[in-house]
């Protein structure tokens, strides 16, 4: 298994490396593409199954030496978060390429650089070495780039979505890498099992390690479009094809999410205490400013680009919560929330191919005259409004209970404004699926050709069926991820111990 793990992070990289000299039109590139997909989506269900899910450390591991004296070296494995991101990872890339059609030319590069962006992913998440980490997090950044300027819907729109994408992210970067480096000469490793020990022999201060926390939130907090970060996350999504803002929004995002959870959270426990509060607030800040500006929009992409900003208030709620519930939640959410807006984004990006618009109001009559499209739309909405029965459900009531169960007025509070977010949540995905689904049949509907063949439905079906398997059965995750959550958290939920029986003496 622990060479499975290789291959899969390997395979989609050395076809991008293969496909750019390879003759050949779409179909061959398109097939490539597909094949390599659906490969990485096996092995990386293999490996779900194989799974142990009584261990909490890393599995699967491997690793070959490259900077030994300064400890560099290419290391990979995979705990239960890691895995939980692996398997999302596998999903959306395989229902991308399924779902990318209108291309304007250039598919040998398109699907090289989208494959690359795929194993960059995988590298990133299975990554237990900062170093690596820090690599394969800014490929993203730099495939992101190019296929969004390159492919972009409108050229003009997509090169300043892709430009303005890249100075926040690089800005973003910046901060991590240099608290990346801090920890690696104060831990004595880029190596993180190294580097974990190094901290408990020699920690920073409370002040300074509030500081590095503060650096890395704002860097990650750049992917995750946290407030007042998050100004790029719109546009690009928007000017993006329609398979690359899946991957974005649905993949590049959840890699902020990780790295707060596998590094600024474990590595900073007194810094990430002490910034709790800072992390309630910006949580109740992304929660409504993120779903009242979603109220007002009339493109499904940005109303879809707003909800996910909205949503990424409950990733720092249950992260400030510092508990098994609150974080376990988030790594539930970061499945969850992520396929819903994937599957939205490939809706709607099937529409705008065909009919060349985005605005709500133009969609209407698409249940009529597109069913399946439109049925999977109303499932889709329902889906991120948090409709019990899917994943979205589960992952908000464990970051909502966890952040309760802290016992902290501010969290409470916090949490009372996440139950308004979901309400608002609802009020414009519902408003949304009334006004651009049903009613009569708006002009530009009637150019959309409907999904009838099976692989035309099966990515929306795939990723409506992943939400459904996790929402009726929440144990299929939340069992890998239980143990590796439990570590995350022990140091947190013990200092909470001791505070609490201090208060009551």
């Amino acid at each position: 298994m622990d060479t499975l793990l290789l291959l899969t992070i390997l395979l989609p990289l050395g076809a991008a490396a293969l496909l750019l000299p390879l003759p050949g039109g779409v179909r061959i590139a398109r097939g490539l593409a597909l094949t390599v997909t659906s490969m990485t989506l096996a092995m990386t269900a293999a490996l779900f199954l194989a799974f142990d899910r009584n261990t909490s450390g890393a599995q699967f591991m491997s690793s070959i030496p490259w900077l030994s004296g300064y400890g560099i070296s290419f290391s990979v494995g995979l705990d239960g978060i890691s895995l939980a991101a692996f398997l999302l990872t596998a999903l959306v890339a395989f229902a991308g390429v399924l779902v990318s059609r209108d291309l304007k030319g250039r598919n040998r590069q398109f699907y090289a650089l989208y494959l690359a962006l795929v194993g960059g992913a995988f590298g990133a998440f299975a990554s237990t070495n900062l170093f690596f980490f820090y690599f394969f997090a800014e490929f993203e950044v730099l495939c992101s780039y190019v296929l969004i300027a390159g492919w972009g819907r409108l050229k003009e729109s997509s090169d300043r979505a892709a430009m303005q994408m890249t100075l926040f992210v690089a800005a973003g970067a910046v901060l991590i890498l240099l608290a990346f480096m801090v920890l690696a000469v104060r831990g004595g490793s880029f190596d993180l099992s190294a580097l974990r020990e190094g901290l408990q022999r020699n920690p920073f201060p409370v002040a300074e390690q509030s500081v590095l926390f503060v650096m890395l939130l704002a860097g990650f907090g750049v992917l995750i479009s946290v407030w007042p970060l998050h100004v790029w996350a719109p546009p690009a999504y928007a000017a993006a094809p329609t398979s690359v803002s899946m991957l974005s929004a649905g993949v590049l995002k959840q890699l902020g999410v990780y790295g707060l959870l596998r590094f600024a959270v474990p590595l900073l426990p007194d810094g990430a205490h002490h910034c709790m509060p800072l992390l309630a607030v910006l949580a109740i800040i992304n929660i409504l400013y993120g779903g009242l500006i979603a109220l007002r929009q009339k493109d499904w992409k940005l109303l879809i680009s707003y909800g996910s900003i909205s949503h990424a208030g409950y990733i720092l709620l249950g992260i400030a919560a510092m508990n098994r519930v609150g974080v376990g939640g988030v790594v539930v959410m970061m499945f969850a929330g992520a396929l819903s807006v994937t599957l939205l984004f490939a809706l709607a990006g099937a529409v705008e191919e065909q009919a060349g618009t985005r605005e709500i109001t133009r969609f209407s009559g698409l249940a009529r005259h597109a069913p399946f499209i439109g049925g999977c739309t109303v499932i889709a909405a329902l889906a991120a409004a948090g409709l019990p029965g899917f994943a979205g459900f589960v992952s908000e009531i464990m970051v909502l209970a966890g952040a309760w169960m802290n016992g902290s007025v501010l969290l409470r509070v916090a949490a009372a404004a996440g139950t308004w977010g979901l309400v608002l949540t609802a009020v414009y995905m519902l408003r949304a699926v009334r006004e651009g689904v049903f009613g009569p049949p708006a002009v530009d509907i009637l150019k959309i050709l409907d999904a009838r063949t099976f692989m035309s439905r099966f990515p929306y079906l795939l990723l409506l069926g992943a939400l459904l398997a996790v929402g009726v059965a929440p144990r299929l995750l939340v069992d890998p991820i239980q143990r590796s959550v439990a570590v995350l958290t022990a140091t947190h939920e013990s200092a909470q111990v001791n505070r609490t029986t201090m208060d009551k003496r």
